[in-house]
């Protein structure tokens, strides 16, 4: 009996121990979750070289990706889990730009570009086994963007979606976000070499803004006006980018135009830019003479717009021809457009002639040599007689 009791005591001892063991091993093979941290992409905005950066916000959604099965080259790939986020990614009317393009970006000639940084956050996200997860990134259309063409550089234009690969390994027994990397379709890295067999890794969104030039002029014609006389011009702007500032080109034309006897305004300034409001409308004033034109460069691809002018005692017409046009272009498109698809060239000629009576002189020629050869002769005979007398 005491034999038994002592066998016993000795399996429940070992069984005990073999318990603890169980623990410390379950233990050991339950890893500790581990939080994401940050991973960033450029976000670029390219538009022709003479336009602005417009005010204009960008945005995208992360959501899960779908599962891959893994193969003998290619990891498994796991759907994301929790709910990262991006923030807002916002352009700032005037930004800075540069022609200088990084390796992630093809810049064409004639175009300039500005840049952001796009961040995703995984701080919130929760990973509690090693593996690869995959998110899928799309952004979005903004809301009142003019004209722009969304992810002009992908393999895919305009697809406007990224997947998001995060891998989380197992280092000395704990999780380890090692990586983001981020692709332009759903393949996998393969297992050797990340970091050159991945032919379609990605760093950045590019989008671009389509632009037109607005060119106007003033002509005048006849043989009574007045080459130096400055005339009233007003333009309304519609469907621009909203609180955005247009550059106004003044090569051909005057920042503050001085008075002339011909015209009636005593001040005139002519502006060298512009500003539209919370619907992209703007009106601006601007004064022309003879032979001068303004260029508007940069308006977004489908604005509209409506050119008008305070004649006076001319005739006003919304043509400039091809004879009197800057460099002997017709500026003979109209003076008001809407979903504006091509550069414009308007202008309006203004005409002031005359006419002079003809003939006066001949009429009275006749009449004007007899009464000269009739004074020539009184003062002959005068003459002859004051001799006589002497």
């Amino acid at each position: 009996m005491k034999r038994f009791k002592k066998l016993m005591a000795i399996l429940m001892a070992t069984a005990l121990i073999m318990s603890i063991a169980a623990i410390s091993a379950s233990a050991e093979d339950t890893y500790t979750p581990v939080n994401g941290t940050n991973t960033q992409f450029n976000k670029y905005l390219v538009v022709d070289s003479d336009t602005n950066i417009p005010a204009i916000s960008f945005n995208f959604t992360v959501a899960p990706g779908t599962a891959v099965a893994a193969t003998s080259s290619t990891p498994a790939i796991l759907a994301g889990v929790g709910t990262p986020s991006i923030a807002t990614v916002t352009f700032t009317n005037g930004q800075a730009t540069s022609t200088t393009a990084p390796s992630d970006l093809t810049l064409a000639d004639g175009k300039k570009f500005a840049v952001q940084t796009a961040t995703v956050d995984f701080s919130g996200v929760t990973f509690t086994e090693p593996g690869v997860y995959r998110y899928v990134i799309t952004e979005q259309e903004t809301t009142g963007a003019k004209a722009v063409t969304y992810d002009t550089q992908a393999t895919t234009p305009g697809s406007k979606v990224r997947y998001l690969d995060v891998y989380v390994e197992d280092v000395n027994n704990a999780l380890t976000v090692s990586s983001y990397v981020m692709h332009e379709t759903t393949a996998v890295v393969p297992n050797d070499d990340s970091d050159t067999k991945a032919d379609d890794k990605s760093s950045s969104y590019v989008n671009e803004i389509s632009t037109k030039d607005l060119e106007f002029g003033k002509e005048v014609t006849g043989n009574q006006g007045s080459k130096d006389k400055y005339f009233l011009f007003t333009l309304n702007i519609t469907n621009a980018q909203a609180n955005t500032t247009y550059s106004v080109d003044l090569t051909s034309a005057e920042a503050s135009p001085a008075k002339t006897d011909a015209t009636k305004y005593d001040t005139m300034t002519n502006p060298s830019s512009f500003t539209t409001d919370g619907d992209g409308k703007a009106t601006v004033t601007f004064y022309l003479k003879d032979g001068q034109y303004i260029k508007i460069p940069g308006l977004p691809e489908g604005y509209g717009y409506t050119l008008t002018e305070d004649a006076e005692d001319y005739a006003s017409s919304a043509t400039i021809s091809a004879t009197n046009g800057k460099s002997g272009v017709a500026y003979s498109d109209p003076a008001t457009g809407s979903s504006v698809a091509a550069d414009i060239k308007t202008g309006y000629t203004n005409d002031r002639t005359g006419i002079i009576p003809t003939g006066v002189l001949l009429t009275i020629a006749p009449f004007a040599v007899g009464i000269l050869l009739f004074g020539a002769l009184i003062i002959f005979f005068i003459a002859k007689r004051r001799r006589n007398n002497y």
